[in-house]
């Protein structure tokens, strides 16, 4: 399977991650169509989470989690797009 360098512009993944920072509840958009699998590491490259992507909008309870920098990673069918998300106290 061959994973493109670049994507045509209305191949791109569009998500978000709000609020960023956040403390307690993170909310994720996206389409559920292109994207299968969230991966949240965190600033070691230690896999915390990871979720099966079932719907457009998911909300991730981050109260125990450590407060610091992560790198949420999205997998779809061909590729893989990361985004930083920061969890406060």
């Amino acid at each position: 399977m061959a994973c493109p360098l670049s994507l045509n512009e209305e191949e791109k993944l569009v998500w978000n991650l709000y609020p960023n920072p956040a403390s307690t509840v993170l909310n994720v958009s996206l389409d559920a169509t292109s994207v299968d699998v969230l991966n949240f590491y965190d600033s070691r490259g230690r896999l915390v989470e990871s979720y099966q992507v079932n719907q457009n909008l998911m909300s991730i309870n981050t109260s125990n989690w450590a407060s610091g920098m992560y790198h949420v990673q999205a997998l779809g069918n061909n590729y893989i797009t990361t985004k930083t998300l920061i969890i406060q106290p």
